[in-house]
């Protein structure tokens, strides 16, 4: 079956589409009917889904994100281990302190060569997280 994140008018009417084609005889009718009935399939990613993930060179991409944070744990390492509303995953980079509490509203936004900064939304000061998940 197909994969989640793919979306199309009428699951049974692809489904059934897709049948009818595996059972022509000639190739290349086959392929044009797997063609015509596959057409009307599109994926979609929700924007914060991806952010972080994605490769800097992605002209799609998101400058920045907001969101709650939900959860502060200190990694192994002494560093910040933050978990966003939006279930995201990021971990602190370098070494500053820095104070931030589940509840409050923090930006992240993206800096040069694929780098993250976070940021309270009240303030200008940012430290370098990474995502981890």
């Amino acid at each position: 079956m197909l994969s989640a994140g793919i979306a199309f008018a009428d699951e049974s009417t692809l489904e059934r589409s897709l049948l009818a084609c595996s059972d022509q005889q000639d190739d290349a009718e086959r392929l044009s009917c797997f063609d015509r009935a596959t057409a009307t399939i599109t994926i979609t990613r929700p924007p914060t889904e991806r952010f972080g993930k994605e490769h800097f060179s992605d002209p799609n991409a998101n400058p920045s994100i907001t969101a709650l944070v939900t959860n502060v744990t200190m990694d192994n390492r002494d560093k910040l281990k933050i978990t966003l509303d939006n279930g995201q995953t990021w971990v602190q980079s370098g070494s500053e302190r820095y104070r931030v509490s589940p509840g409050e509203r923090i930006v992240i936004e993206r800096g040069s060569m694929n780098s993250f900064f976070l940021r309270k939304a009240a303030s200008t000061r940012k430290i370098r997280f990474y995502r981890a998940d």
